[in-house]
């Protein structure tokens, strides 16, 4: 119901009856697992409020420890009569926990507790798997197929956390040292879709990470590399659309895939291939606008439109999201974005500076708004039509300088 001032305050209350519980029945298994769940969950709340990032960060960072506290001093009275939390149900809302703010250390370039995050959830999900391939781990009296879904999960967050430290990796110019992580990921995903083809979400994931790869590299300007996983991508979501012309997360994930294969072959400058996947990547995204509109597949089309040059059509789209009444910075980034292509492809000398000057007072926008990452527009492909004025670098350097500060 959007009556996130109200949540808040159900959760504190919640948040305290927590706490006393402990106090009265002690520091169960069961006690702290259902305070760490209050603690995750008023946290989403806090985030989405955009309440003080500390005290929601320290939050979270309690549901953490007592998490990682059930592992490490489990304790269960055998006359409670509320069940203990399972070892992988543990494991599954620390992971939870872990990769949330393990995604925004790394927008905010804070790459080592990042790096933390992503080795511990690679280290527990081990530890669950060695202990679920045992029959252990909570998995006793469990059916196969139920088994199957705990494996699955973890292998899944291994996984997520793999992609994760190879993201940190090209964040930090060490593309080469990234590649072998992606690919071992990339196999993974692999080998368990092929041992379940008909699962949708496993085909899903496998195109998102393909993509995730796809995209990393092309922020390398490794085009020629990007275009593997990229083509792999593409060629699943075309299967998944055929099988099922209806499914709009198909058509979502594959508009986006071919939207970087597209830039993929036009950072070779294969211009004629990169247009004809402009173009199918468009298509697919008009279809998603017209089954609902939302602000993402809005984005989505807009991007689609100007990379070929359609003015007029994108002009209304960046009109209708640069008029929203909200923070957000990663929205004024792909209006930026848009406009910078359009002026890529104008032949008037005065409108392409015009719209020049628009992408750069966006940029500016999104920084007002909370953007503190450079590395998020610097190595931008979209952007290399004003990468070299002198007003992107003063950008650059006012995000640099707040991000010092806010790591201060």
């Amino acid at each position: 119901l959007e009556k996130l001032p109200e949540a808040d305050a159900a959760c504190e209350k919640l948040y305290k009856l927590g706490r006393e519980r402990i106090e009265i029945k002690g520091r169960l298994d069961a006690t702290r697992y259902n305070l760490a769940a209050i603690c995750q969950t008023w946290a989403g709340i806090r985030t989405r409020l955009k309440a003080d990032p500390g005290q929601t960060q320290k939050i979270l960072a309690e549901a953490i420890e007592l998490l990682r506290d059930i592992r490490k001093h489990p304790l269960v009275d055998p006359a409670d009569p509320t069940p203990p939390p399972r070892p992988f149900e543990v494991c599954s809302q620390l992971h939870s926990a872990l990769l949330q703010p393990a995604a925004a250390e790394l927008k905010a370039r804070r790459t080592e507790p990042a790096a933390i995050a992503f080795n511990e959830v690679q280290s527990t999900a081990d530890e669950i798997l060695a202990e679920v391939g045992k029959g252990a781990g909570g998995t006793a009296g469990l059916d196969a197929q139920k088994i199957g879904m705990v494996r699955t999960f973890f292998l899944t967050n291994r996984d997520l956390a793999t992609s994760g430290k190879a993201n940190l990796l090209v964040r930090t110019g060490k593309v080469d040292e990234a590649v072998p992580l992606y690919q071992s990921m990339v196999e993974s995903r692999r080998a368990a879709r092929n041992a379940n083809r008909e699962d949708r979400n496993l085909a899903d994931q496998m195109i998102r990470q393909l993509a995730n790869f796809g995209q990393y590299l092309l922020r390398a300007e490794r085009g020629a590399e990007a275009a593997v996983p990229l083509s792999e991508a593409v060629l699943i979501g075309e299967e998944m659309v055929a099988q099922d012309p209806e499914y709009l997360p198909a058509k979502r994930v594959l508009g986006t895939a071919q939207y970087y294969l597209a830039t993929a072959h036009q950072l070779q400058q294969q211009n004629n291939e990169a247009l004809a996947m402009f173009e199918r990547s468009r298509l697919n995204r008009v279809a998603i606008l017209a089954a609902g509109e939302s602000v993402a597949s809005q984005v989505d089309l807009m991007l689609s439109q100007a990379q070929l040059g359609l003015q007029a059509d994108c002009e209304t789209l960046i009109q209708k999201l640069s008029a929203l009444d909200v923070q957000n910075p990663d929205l004024r980034i792909d209006v930026a974005r848009s406009l910078c292509l359009l002026a890529d492809s104008s032949a008037e000398p005065a409108a392409k500076e015009q719209l020049r000057q628009r992408c750069l007072a966006e940029l500016q926008r999104a920084v007002a708004e909370g953007l503190q990452d450079s590395w998020i527009i610097q190595p931008q492909l979209d952007f290399r039509g004003v990468r070299n004025m002198p007003e992107f670098a003063l950008i650059l350097q006012q995000m640099q300088k707040a991000q010092t500060q806010d790591n201060k």
